[in-house]
């Protein structure tokens, strides 16, 4: 089974190298890599060029900056593989971890999106970010809510099959890309599953958006978590209850940050008393007093006497 490994790049020429090298030498042979260098202005031009000479599964495409999610769709044109994954340039992959993560997809043929696990490091070393077990979801909405799935949307620590794709592309112009994406995913998949198997390691820029992220990107987050939302409406279980409370707490950065009307569906918290944390059940208790555009205000007022 050919897997297509796609690999934005972008200004990561410290690092493209190491990224290479740690696919290149996986003990899983049946891959084709697609770097797309997204008009870089460094040395990522050449590097990309070069490891395409050097080995004849990698293929190279440079184009205009257009951002990572121009970069991926770019890469999804061209991929030849039944199963696709993405990398990104500044992250690398643990030895022989897509041989075993292959081995398992092939003895489960009815996996549609295959999740493992992460480790994230920084210039203070690497640690556990996504500890996964094995688990099995016959949709997409279970995963969602019973894997927490909204809190780890990343595409780079997963492996998709390719006709998921067939009419789905990353919203380019948006951030948190991601989040907009995977739900259009898990929509054409019928079974998800997660592993333990081996670890994707991710490199946390503390210059990225996701870190850095201003109003209008919370709003972008907000928009795709909401889109989830309404299909659980009315709240049904405590699982989707605690979802709800999560997207509350973006509702209420965006509307901090940004000012933009509050899009949050009003919603009852039946068990406000099962939110995991003192803070969470307060929020949940105030939420059910005040609801959704008083809470956003209040919290905005705080919000600026703190900063």
């Amino acid at each position: 089974m050919m897997l297509s490994i796609i690999i934005p790049v972008y200004k990561t020429e410290s690092t493209l190298d190491r990224c290479m090298e740690s696919i290149v030498r996986q003990e899983y042979q049946d891959w084709e890599a697609i770097l797309v260098d997204d008009g870089s202005p460094d040395g990522c031009p050449a590097i990309c060029d070069e490891w395409g000479r050097r080995d004849p599964r990698i293929s190279v495409v440079h184009q205009k900056n257009g951002g990572l999610s121009a970069a991926r769709n770019a890469g999804l044109e061209r991929v030849r593989g039944e199963y696709i994954t993405f990398v990104d340039s500044d992250d690398y992959l643990s030895p022989d971890v897509l041989q075993k993560l292959m081995l398992h997809l092939s003895a489960h043929p009815d996996y549609d999106i295959l999740e493992y696990s992460m480790l994230r490091f920084d210039d203070h070393g690497e640690q556990p970010f996504l500890s996964l077990e094995e688990q099995v979801y016959d949709d997409g909405q279970a995963y969602w809510l019973g894997e927490r799935a909204y809190l780890h949307t990343y595409a780079c620590n997963k492996i998709f099959r390719k006709s998921l794709f067939g009419q789905v592309r990353f919203p380019e112009g948006k951030t948190f890309e991601d989040a907009h994406t995977l739900p259009h995913l898990l929509h054409h998949a019928s079974t998800i599953a997660t592993s333990s198997i081996g670890y994707y390691h991710y490199y946390r820029n503390e210059e990225s958006i996701t870190t850095q992220a201003d109003g209008r990107a919370w709003q972008s987050l907000l928009e795709a978590q909401v889109n989830v939302l309404k299909d659980m409406m009315p709240l049904q279980s405590l699982k989707a209850e605690h979802y709800y409370m999560h997207v509350f707490n973006i509702q209420l950065y965006a509307y901090a940050l940004g000012g933009e009307e509050p899009i949050l569906p009003a919603a009852k918290i039946h068990q406000p008393l099962g939110m995991e944390t003192m803070q969470q059940k307060t929020k949940a208790l105030m939420l059910n007093m005040l609801g959704v555009k008083r809470c956003c205000k209040l919290y905005r007022m705080f919000y600026r006497v703190r900063r």
